[in-house]
């Protein structure tokens, strides 16, 4: 390889680091909710002021420090945790541990949402099927709970249960890691940790 063809290479190389790191570094102004939990595992809510693949300015009620590591639940965007690296007078900035694969995957989903496929997402996140099926939930201890799935979706499912798991806890159903995200009348909500197509949902937690 010729010295002007492999700096021609390096150079188109560079540029696309450059352009990825753009993107992914990119602050946009999506006014989305969020929920999320303290170390002493306290629920609180919010909202995104601005936000990149690698991090977020939120607005919320005083109560968080400099330095305390969070578990962020942003609509449409899933589960996040990371750090506070900046405390604001009504809010604070946190940066997220996401591995390069995630921080990409959030970076698309964020230029497709502002391309307008915000529609498209909630229809298909709100899909949710009908069912009453008798399953197995998987405690953190290793202990295991009947239970029975009352509806699911692409990224959740509705599980009558009792007792009911605290909010916070991670749990198996067949072979599915979720976390428990709400408690409803019947037992609780649960958020899936890996998204699930609609054709595989089912099958998942058989």
């Amino acid at each position: 390889m010729t010295w002007a063809l492999h700096s021609s290479l390096k150079t188109l190389v560079d540029e696309a680091v450059r352009t990825a790191d753009r993107r992914r570094t990119r602050r946009i102004v999506m006014p989305l909710k969020i929920r999320y939990l303290t170390k002493t595992r306290e629920e609180h809510r919010g909202r995104i002021l601005n936000i990149s693949a690698r991090g977020a300015l939120i607005r919320a009620l005083p109560g968080t420090s400099y330095g305390d590591r969070l578990v962020v639940y942003i609509d449409k965007l899933g589960r996040f945790s990371g750090e506070v690296v900046r405390i604001e007078r009504d809010g604070f900035a946190i940066k997220f541990d996401s591995r390069k694969k995630r921080t990409n995957r959030t970076a698309d989903t964020l230029t497709w949402l502002i391309n307008g496929g915000e529609n498209d997402f909630n229809r298909r996140r709100a899909q949710r099927i009908r069912q009453n099926k008798s399953a197995i939930a998987i405690l953190p201890d290793g202990s295991q709970r009947p239970c029975r799935i009352l509806d699911i979706s692409m990224t959740g499912a509705s599980l009558a249960i009792t007792p009911k798991p605290v909010i916070g806890t991670q749990l198996k159903v067949g072979r599915m890691r979720a976390e428990v995200m709400r408690h409803h009348d019947k037992g609780i909500g649960v958020q899936f940790l890996q998204p699930q197509s609609q054709k595989s949902q089912s099958s998942a937690i058989s």
